[in-house]
């Protein structure tokens, strides 16, 4: 069994529900996962799947204390020229984007107790969850300890702020990335890279559980999940709505999440006339998803394309609860979703678009069947956990040759 330490941010988080099924997967399936979170949890909601793997995780001690001093001491006096090259090339690496330089700095102290931790763990490779800054201590931790590492590249840590990016595509032992188009870019960064090197391991789904009991209402119950921020699109399915209920559909929707836009949005439900029509939930913990997703007609996800990277978590588990979806043709969702087949695309801030779809699919509850189980049957193709988590195993148990290199770009 090979002992994988896994570089997070911060674990456990409400937001990462796609990284706790990958680790949960992975250790179901024989791998050893030892979690070293970068900080604290800075919130109490805690899914309660993450439970079970508080006993895996390791969380650096505060600063000042005598055991980081002693980790620090230990690499200056028994390795003081790999100390000083890690920090270096992190510094220099990062130089060009003073954000990301303050945070890879930030967590340098963390970064070193953990190399040392993970000698003492008996960590065989080490793993990145994110480009940026884990990634970074990933890869000083690699340095200093002379153990092979990889790293994942998921949406805004490769495509909002690449500094260094190519370097770490170049040093580490693979790449994973959620998307094929995620791929081909990652590999257009870093040309000279092995493309056999870099990966496409799409986030998967818990198939193991049956989707909870559809609630039978009448009329159309739209269903939207997400932070509410402007680039969701959130406004374009409200005002789809309004024009829907004005021409004598019953439609109301629930719009699951939080964020800066909703006071913005309940103002402009009250100006539509549909304000007792629709229903902000607020913050859901992940867990509670699921009652909503069988309360729900359809999934409407009306994104913009700015922003937005990737394939969307809530499509996924949408179409693994059998709801039809809805969403705008986002550049990666090609991978998953065939126009018509197994869902709908409306371009994005189509309000009239959107519109007659949702006419559309209310008066056709045969073609919403015939969306939703095409829908459910993708995800058992492709996207079911045990068969994306078992690619990711595959990749640490085909690099399990100790790496004969130590440097390593952080």
């Amino acid at each position: 069994m090979r002992r994988i330490g896994f570089i997070v941010s911060e674990f456990p988080r409400p937001v990462d529900a796609y990284l706790l099924r990958e680790l949960l997967a992975l250790v179901e399936g024989g791998l050893d996962v030892r979690i070293y979170s970068l900080r604290r949890p800075s919130s109490a909601a805690a899914p309660r799947a993450a439970a079970g793997l508080l006993g895996h995780t390791t969380y650096a001690p505060r600063l000042g204390t005598s055991e980081m001093r002693a980790a620090h001491a230990g690499w200056l006096r028994t390795a003081p020229a790999r100390y000083r090259e890690a920090l270096a090339t992190a510094a220099r690496g990062h130089a060009a984007s003073p954000r990301l330089l303050a945070k890879v700095l930030a967590v340098w102290p963390q970064t070193v107790y953990f190399a040392e931790r993970a000698q003492r763990d008996g960590i065989e490779h080490l793993h990145a969850n994110w480009a940026t800054y884990p990634a970074a201590a990933a890869a000083a931790m690699a340095h200093l300890t002379g153990l092979p590492w990889s790293f994942g590249g998921h949406a805004s840590d490769i495509y909002i702020d690449a500094t260094n990016l190519p370097a770490k595509l170049r040093s580490a032992q693979f790449v994973t990335t959620c998307t094929e188009e995620s791929r081909r870019y990652l590999l257009g960064l870093a040309p000279d890279v092995d493309p056999a090197r870099v990966h496409t391991v799409y986030h998967g789904i818990d198939l193991s559980h049956p989707p909870a009991e559809r609630v039978e209402v009448s009329g159309l119950t739209v269903l939207a999940v997400g932070t509410l921020r402007d680039c969701k699109g959130f406004d374009t399915l409200l005002r789809a709505v309004g024009r829907v209920r004005s021409e004598g559909t019953p439609v109301r929707v629930i719009i699951v999440g939080d964020g800066e836009e909703r006071p913005r949005l309940e103002r402009l439900a009250q100006r539509l006339g549909i304000a007792g029509r629709v229903a902000f939930t607020g913050y859901v913990p992940h867990e509670e998803l699921a009652r909503f997703y069988a309360l729900a007609t359809m999934l409407v996800h009306p994104a913009h394309r700015a922003n937005h990277f990737g394939i969307p978590n809530v499509i996924l588990e949408a179409m693994a609860a059998r709801l039809p979806v809805v969403c705008s043709p986002l550049p990666a969702l090609g991978e998953l979703l065939e126009d018509g087949k197994n869902g709908v695309f409306v371009p994005e801030s189509d309000v009239e678009g959107l519109a007659a779809t949702l006419k559309a699919l209310a008066a056709d509850p045969e073609r919403r069947r015939r969306l939703a189980e095409e829908g459910f049957r993708r995800i058992g193709e492709q996207f079911d956990i045990t068969r994306t988590a078992g690619r990711f195993a595959e990749l640490f148990l085909d690099g399990a040759e100790p790496s004969t290199q130590r440097e390593a770009i952080g």
